[in-house]
């Protein structure tokens, strides 16, 4: 759309007559330019948001099973205490019995 504009300004240059058609081209010129700028960073700032976001949520996934790592490393620490606690009694019940 940009260049299609272009080309017509340069066909009006050629037919230019006066110093005010000039600017007044150039002034629409202008606009048009920035225009499409915008766009443009509008779509620049659309995709940057889009891998953020995507990196958010990657994130988020990551954090989830670390807690659920977490979780499951805490029942078997729970597991490895009761193991031992047995053990101990164990041993505790065996020195009782040959002491007596």
């Amino acid at each position: 759309m940009f260049w299609k504009f272009a080309r017509r300004v340069v066909e009006h240059v050629r037919r230019i007559r006066s110093r005010a058609e000039l600017s007044r081209i150039k002034r629409r010129f202008l606009l048009q330019l920035q225009r499409a700028n915008r766009m443009e960073e509008k779509r620049r700032t659309r995709t940057l948001l889009t891998r953020v976001e995507i990196r958010l949520k990657k994130t988020r996934l990551m954090l989830k099973e670390i807690r659920l790592m977490l979780k499951e490393i805490r029942l078997l620490l729970k597991e490895i205490r009761l193991m031992l606690k047995k053990i101990r009694m164990s041993v505790v019940m065996s020195t009782m019995k040959r002491a007596a």
